[in-house]
Formats: C-alpha cells, structure tokens, sequence
C-alpha cells in the first residue's frame, strides 16, 4: 500500500478546499478506511472532545458494521482538524439555510 510523505500530504491539503479538503485531512490524520470515511455522518463527530466514532462502513454500496468488532472505535483528532471540520460544518448549514 502507498503512503504518501508529509509534503505530499501538505501540498494535497493546500490546493483542495470543502469537502475534499476535510476528507483528506481526516483520512490522512485519522487512518480511518476509505469505506469508514464515506459512512462517517456528522453526529459521528464531537467537536467537544475532539473525537470521531467509527460505527459503521459503506461497502459495495451499502451500509454496514465495521469488518470487525474492534473497528467500533472512537479515534482522537487534532484541536486544528476540529476547527476546519466545524467551519466546514457552519458554511454548509449557512449554504443550506440559503436554498430552503
């Protein structure tokens, strides 16, 4: 499996924004799987603790529990990923509370 250096990792970070950025910087900081990452929904994040839950998976199109009982886990996050998913957070319900 590829793993990408620190600098590729800072420049990926650097030229993407929204969701793409969140997404990368929290599969990079978290190593969560890919198929954890497109399940996560926001009531898995606690912005309070700082902490994403990991309770379930998307594989083949469908929802379903972690492959295995120790992959139910709550996964600690840095004080900076906290504040880019909260502002991410706030622009989307602004954008959503624009459209209703």
């Amino acid at each position: 499996m590829r793993c990408y250096a620190v600098q590729e990792v800072k420049r990926v970070l650097a030229h993407t924004k929204g969701a793409e950025r969140v997404f990368f910087w929290l599969a990079t900081e978290t190593g969560l799987r890919a198929g954890e990452l497109i399940a996560l929904r926001v009531s898995d994040v606690d912005l309070e603790k700082l902490a994403v839950e990991v309770s379930k998976a998307i594989w083949n199109g469908s929802e379903d529990n972690p492959k295995t009982e120790a992959a139910f886990r709550s996964i600690c996050i840095s004080s900076r990923l906290g504040s880019q998913v909260k502002e991410y957070l706030a622009d989307r319900t602004k954008t959503q509370q624009e459209f209703d």
